[in-house]
């Protein structure tokens, strides 16, 4: 099997500068870069990693790619892979402790490899270890999402992804807001009494709201009433 030292060099380095174990138990970093799309290092459990970019889609996350790679004293070996042009693909199989491997496909594993040394190469030149931020927890759950259809045209005219402002909304980043209704979500999100309200512009002239119910059972992102 073929290891990706350029992969597994640079997602070291990164949850060495955020402080975390990716050989961990339940460890995940989430980093954002403007311009790109979230990457994401979890622990997948039994000796493995996962490393994923991914966007929404009606609400669920889509990995875009992601790449499992078994964790062994001699490297990072790429086993799987998942895009959302053709789907999961397994190259390997551990065992149940995840500590061998009991059969792989030699030269599928070893093209997955390099997709992994230039995908590492692209982080590197992209800026991730330098300039990639931590994405803040989220302070309440979004539910089901929603798009009314003047949001949904009005993303599509401006090309902005609505993945950014459910993001912002649910890190209570209300910068635009006005200190009353920063404080009117901050108490809703603590006593689950009211709606959680944030307001965003686009672009110049172009404002879009999203609102999360008191229940926490969906957000809506929406037009302001009156708007064309």
């Amino acid at each position: 099997m073929k290891p990706s030292q350029p992969m597994q060099h640079i997602i070291e380095a990164l949850a060495s500068k955020h402080g975390v174990y990716p050989h961990a138990v339940d460890t995940e970093l989430k980093l954002t870069l403007p311009g790109y799309l979230p990457l994401v290092i979890r622990n997948a459990g039994l000796h493995q990693v996962s490393v994923y970019h991914f966007f929404l889609a009606q609400g669920d996350v889509v990995p875009d790619p992601q790449i499992i790679f078994w964790v062994t004293p001699q490297g990072w070996y790429p086993i799987a892979v998942t895009q959302t042009i053709g789907g999961h693909r397994a190259y390997a199989r551990l065992n149940e402790e995840g500590t061998a491997v009991l059969w792989v496909a030699q030269k599928a594993q070893a093209d997955l490899a390099h997709f992994a040394e230039l995908w590492a190469n692209n982080l590197k030149d992209q800026g991730w270890l330098a300039r990639g931020e931590p994405v803040p927890k989220a302070l309440f759950p979004l539910g089901e999402i929603f798009l009314t259809p003047g949001a949904r045209a009005i993303f599509a005219t401006t090309g902005m992804d609505p993945a950014r402002m459910l993001h912002r909304h649910v890190t209570g980043d209300w910068a635009e807001m006005s200190e009353h209704d920063r404080s009117l979500n901050q108490r809703a999100v603590q006593d689950g009494e009211a709606r959680i309200f944030s307001a965003y512009t686009l672009v110049p002239g172009v404002t879009i709201w999203v609102i999360t119910e008191a229940d926490l059972s969906s957000t809506t992102l929406l037009l302001p009433e009156g708007a064309p």
